[in-house]
């Protein structure tokens, strides 16, 4: 998991999503507003809905596997800092809830990966282009 203050409050989550624009990727969709210039680092905060997983065990097992993702991408990210919300894309989450299904956490950690890094990869493009 993420240190507190890499970490998102919900106050800096209502901010963002009344006032930035969404990133939407295949699975997931960023909200992401640059981080206040005293702050030198990224902020970050994923959620995963009970629609798509109904036991928190899950649930918490997908966010750490998007912290552990997130942990990787942060040393070669931008040279600006942001604060990025993440939350899975409603029309794409049947994909994540039939692999959840099967349950077997090796098959669910690599599909979320994959997708995880395409998704970023492709927000990191709109970011940049901003």
């Amino acid at each position: 998991m993420l240190a507190k203050y890499q970490k998102l409050s919900g106050k800096e989550i209502n901010y963002m999503l009344k006032r930035w624009k969404r990133v939407y990727g295949k699975l997931f969709t960023f909200w992401s507003i640059p981080q206040y210039k005293n702050n030198s680092f990224h902020q970050w905060w994923i959620q995963i809905p009970n629609k798509v997983a109904k036991h928190a065990t899950m649930r918490h097992f997908l966010k750490r596997k998007g912290y552990k993702s997130i942990k990787s991408y942060q040393e070669s990210l931008w040279k600006k800092y942001y604060k990025t919300f993440i939350v899975v894309n409603k029309k794409h989450a049947w994909a994540l809830k039939e692999v959840i299904e099967i349950g077997d956490k090796e098959k669910i950690g690599v599909f979320r990966e994959e997708s995880f890094k395409n998704d970023v990869d492709f927000f990191m493009k709109k970011i940049k282009n901003q």
